[in-house]
């Protein structure tokens, strides 16, 4: 929800002319005028507050020193010609740098006339100036700075929607093995375990409703498989069921595009990717039986299980010069795992996992002001 900015302040100057008093009433006349215009707020300079040795003549700058820190200055004249015409001009100036944004004058046979004129004269001339920025709640911390140029930049110190996140997260996930194809004995019972994640991530936040995030993410898998066998047992043949389970450590690389919506002070960030997976080391092997026989070895595994799926959502809340979230988001392969050994075993993972972690947020972003849009 916008918040209303404060009004723009304009320094008025006292009116110099031929005739003081009517110079006066033109003055006063333009205040109230420069007062009705939404979003401006005038501020009248008299010369009672300016020093004796100055000059500031209408069609010139003045010193800035004297105007209070107004983003604008406003100065006129009003002077009759020899044809006995009554001449109102207005300039209207930055403060800053002295750049003189427009000027206009109107023409009237006599002071009631130029009266009459001055409200479009005064609300023409304003037209002109650059469309103001508009604040909003997000952006209620913002500083302006001022480059070699003289163009000014609205500096957004705004944790949730800055250029660069750098983060940490941990947590777990609930991991669903399936066996795509019969393999040998096995049977394609559906299994599955949990396991613990750990992982770091940077995002770029290009856009601001469009980011970019790549991670690393250190996991282990452990999927049990059931199937029987034939044995011996008091001298018939029966099966014996037993359970081979795959134990294994791998890092994921997820690279994900988000879609940040921002709630101040939460941000909802649902995203979608894909993730590369690399085994790390030596597949083990744990093998037991109803009667409870157990065997473990090391068997390598090939970098099948490469490729996979990711889609979930963040919930941030900012605190500090960061964010704490909440990470939820499904995962699955698009290949399958498979295990270097004689029989060729393979399996398919699906992962929901969770996850809680804190990311800080660098580098402002910054927009130009004062530029017609």
């Amino acid at each position: 929800m916008a918040q209303t900015p404060p009004p723009v302040e304009v320094a008025v100057m006292t009116f110099l002319g031929d005739d003081l008093d009517s110079s006066t009433q033109l003055h006063d006349a333009t205040l109230n005028e420069v007062q009705s215009i939404d979003g401006y707020e005038p501020r009248p300079i008299t010369l009672e507050e300016l020093p004796e040795s100055a000059s500031f003549p209408p069609d010139e700058p003045p010193d800035p020193t004297f105007l209070g820190g107004s983003r604008y200055v406003l100065t006129g004249e009003y002077y009759v010609d020899l044809e006995d015409m009554q001449h109102f001009q207005l300039w209207l100036w930055k403060s800053n740098d002295g750049s003189l944004v427009y000027t206009d004058e109107l023409v009237a046979e006599d002071l009631e006339e130029a009266m009459s004129y001055m409200p479009a004269l005064v609300t023409w001339v304003f037209s002109r100036i650059p469309v103001e920025r508009r604040v909003t709640v997000l952006e209620q911390a913002a500083e302006i700075e001022i480059d070699s140029s003289g163009q000014e930049y609205e500096v957004i110190n705004d944790p949730l929607n800055r250029w660069l996140y750098l983060g940490a997260r941990a947590g777990g996930s609930f991991r669903f093995y399936t066996l795509p194809k019969l393999v040998k004995d096995y049977s394609s019972n559906f299994t599955q375990g949990f396991s613990y994640e750990i992982g770091l991530q940077i995002g770029f936040r290009f856009l601001s409703f469009m980011s970019i995030q790549a991670e690393a993410v250190f996991t282990q898998d452990s999927a049990p498989f059931r199937g029987p066998k034939f044995q011996m047992l008091d001298e018939e043949i029966r099966y014996i069921y037993y359970t081979d389970t795959y134990s294994s450590m791998s890092l994921m690389f997820p690279v994900t595009v988000k879609f940040p919506m921002q709630f101040k002070p939460f941000i909802i960030s649902p995203f979608g990717g894909l993730y590369l997976t690399m085994p790390l080391g030596q597949m083990t092997i744990e093998t037991s039986d109803v009667a409870e026989n157990a065997a473990s070895g090391a068997y390598e595994y090939a970098l099948t299980m490469a490729l996979g799926l990711t889609l979930g959502a963040d919930f941030g809340i900012q605190m500090g010069p960061g964010i704490l979230f909440l990470d939820l988001r499904y995962n699955g392969d698009l290949g399958n795992t498979v295990i270097q050994i004689d029989s060729g075993r393979e399996y398919k993972r699906s992962m929901i996992s969770f996850s809680i972690g804190y990311e800080l947020a660098l580098f402002n972003k910054r927009r130009r002001v004062g530029v017609q849009e």
